[in-house]
């Protein structure tokens, strides 16, 4: 793991092809777990989390395909998914 820039947390309720997808590009798994999430209304779920790492040349890669989407929010969906999972 000695490569890793920088890593990606991912829960949404795609996870498992969203890490997926990103394991296509060549990112690597640093773990996978549950995670406890707290609703606005305060009722907790749990979840599984996947967090993803890439390599500087991946990352920057990862942000220009962001930028050239005009994508400002890590809330949009993510943009390694070619939707056809």
């Amino acid at each position: 793991m000695d490569n890793i820039y920088r890593i990606k947390e991912i829960t949404s309720a795609s996870a498992a092809a969203d890490a997926n997808a990103y394991l296509e590009k060549g990112w690597r798994l640093v773990t996978a777990g549950t995670k406890t999430i707290i609703d606005d209304l305060g009722d907790s779920y749990q979840t599984i989390a996947y967090v993803v790492g890439a390599t500087k040349q991946q990352w920057d890669e990862y942000n220009a395909v962001r930028a050239s989407a005009k994508i400002d929010s890590p809330l949009k969906p993510d943009l390694f998914r070619d939707g056809n999972e």
